[in-house]
């Protein structure tokens, strides 16, 4: 199992991101912590 940290930013309230595509299935995020 790997993890990869994602850059994001807090703005108007809400934390934005961009999820690289080989993290997101059919079924949703991979993997997904906060």
């Amino acid at each position: 199992m790997s993890y990869q940290e994602v850059e994001m930013v807090f703005e108007a309230g809400k934390w934005v991101g961009v999820i690289p595509a080989h993290r997101v299935t059919i079924k949703g995020l991979s993997m997904l912590r906060s």
